[in-house]
């Protein structure tokens, strides 16, 4: 069972980006994964000494769980280092759990993109930055200009109405229902209201 979720201030963060205010520095992987954690674990009611298990995935490089364990306060028996979204480590955490590695588990993923000046699209990351999460697809098809995650819906998007015989516009009631979404939920950041028009 999923027993708590935290979020960080993504929408704010965005926001004091966007607009170059005086003063604001990019968050850390560490800065986002100590946010969500502690959101995370008032949500769900937990002490820190109920956590026993520890999955990071910091795309883009951040501590290891080690490090972070020390960080967060925790001392969990069970500690592991997954790469992307939550759809990587689940199936881990959920095995750990299943052979007695653990009982409650943290799950912590963060992409500090900007603290890191990660452009997306038309770079090719290397050194420290790429073997800590980088997309390798970036690199097989870089020749051919696909180089962010744009062009790679793009192509697929493409296919689908080509195949299909949709037009471009056919896919605006997808936009549509996702901008609905993100209208009914406060920590959004898209949440002006669209037509099929915009």
């Amino acid at each position: 069972a999923i027993v708590g979720l935290g979020e960080t201030d993504y929408p704010a963060l965005y926001q004091a980006a966007r607009e170059k205010r005086p003063g604001h520095e990019p968050a850390t992987a560490e800065a986002l994964a100590q946010d969500a954690f502690e959101r995370a674990l008032a949500d769900a009611g937990l002490e820190r000494s109920d956590i026993d298990g520890l999955s990071v995935s910091l795309i883009y490089g951040g501590p290891t769980p080690d490090e972070l364990s020390d960080q967060l306060g925790i001392n969990p028996a069970f500690k592991t280092t997954a790469s992307g979204l939550m759809a990587g480590p689940l199936p881990m955490v959920c095995a750990a759990i299943a052979e007695g590695k653990a009982s409650t588990v943290a799950m912590v993923y963060a992409a500090a993109s900007r603290s890191i000046n990660r452009q997306y699209g038309g770079k090719t990351y290397t050194g420290d930055q790429a073997g800590s999460g980088l997309p390798t697809s970036y690199y097989y098809y870089h020749p051919w200009g696909f180089s962010s995650q744009a062009a790679h819906w793009a192509l697929i998007a493409q296919r689908y109405l080509s195949l299909f015989g949709y037009e471009e516009a056919d896919l605006g009631a997808v936009a549509m229902q996702l901008r609905q979404n993100a209208m009914a939920y406060a920590n959004a950041i898209m949440r002006t209201p669209m037509t099929q028009e915009d």
